[in-house]
């Protein structure tokens, strides 16, 4: 995920083939990871970085932000 390997995520044997929708169903253990890792990349530079308003950031069930498209047309 943007060049950033994942630790853990070589044990799982799937491949993710992103549909175009606003949903993943994923094993949990893996959504974890991802998620963990989304707060990563995040805190690493955050005014680059995933710029937008997190939407539930205290949800551990969601990773989702605000489009403004006022800002990023």
């Amino acid at each position: 995920m943007n060049n950033h390997f994942i630790k853990g995520s070589a044990s799982f044997k799937y491949g993710l083939v992103d549909s175009g929708t606003s949903y993943a169903y994923l094993p949990v253990e893996l959504f974890e990871m991802i998620r963990k890792h989304f707060d990563w990349y995040c805190n690493a530079d955050p005014l680059n970085n995933c710029a937008g308003r997190r939407v539930d950031k205290d949800n551990t069930d969601r990773v989702c932000w605000e489009y403004i498209e006022e800002e990023w047309p």
